[in-house]
């Protein structure tokens, strides 16, 4: 139980929760590692303690069905366990599955961290398909606040992640931006306006390098 003990009185320092409710919260972090699932049952089984599978079960629910989780609570956590000691890249993604009939569709934005990426914000939206420009920057301006601007090295997306309207707010946020898109996408030219395709525009551009 040292491992619970450790983790409930650092997450005490941000959470008003009472004991019980801390420790259950920290039995189901320590159960994700264990059984890398989110499935209940299967978390049920790692749960520390002499209690009956089926008690650690119901317990579970019991948490999930009374659960009031603030995102700045969230916020909060991660950057007491992943201190940032330096400026920091952020990552904007986004997963979509279907539950039956339903659409899952969450947008997300994480930080870089020794190799991984920890979530810091998301979104979910009531909808399929893609991101607007709009749900974007309310994401990204939740991390700002939170962060303050002088700690983000930039932002780093996948093709979904364009849009000249996306671009300028950032550009004038003078947050540097890294997004990949399709070689194949034509842009108009700086000196005679004609368009040109990027991988003319950069084929002179050595891996790891980079052209303004």
């Amino acid at each position: 139980m040292k491992e619970i003990d450790e983790l409930r009185e650092v997450l005490s320092q941000t959470l008003g929760w009472n004991r019980a409710r801390l420790t259950c919260f920290c039995q189901i972090v320590l159960a994700l590692f264990r059984v890398r699932s989110v499935n209940l049952t299967q978390l049920a089984t790692a749960f520390q303690g002499k209690a009956k599978l089926d008690s650690h079960y119901k317990r579970l629910q019991r948490f999930f069905r009374e659960l009031k989780f603030d995102m700045l609570d969230a916020f909060k956590i991660i950057l007491q366990i992943f201190p940032i000691k330096r400026k920091v890249w952020l990552i904007i993604d986004r997963t979509n599955w279907q539950v039956g009939s339903k659409n899952i569709n969450i947008l997300t934005l994480a930080m870089a961290y020794e190799g991984t990426a920890i979530p810091l914000a998301w979104f979910v939206m009531n909808k399929a398909g893609n991101s607007c420009t709009d749900e974007r920057i309310k994401l990204l301006e939740k991390v700002i606040r939170q962060l303050g601007p002088s700690k983000i090295a930039g932002l780093i997306g996948d093709r979904e992640f364009i849009g000249s309207q996306w671009f300028d707010y950032l550009i004038k946020s003078e947050i540097p931006f890294y997004m990949r898109i399709k070689e194949d996408t034509l842009v108009k030219g700086a000196r005679n306006g004609y368009a040109v395709s990027l991988r003319d525009l950069f084929r002179h551009l050595k891996e790891g390098k980079k052209k303004c």
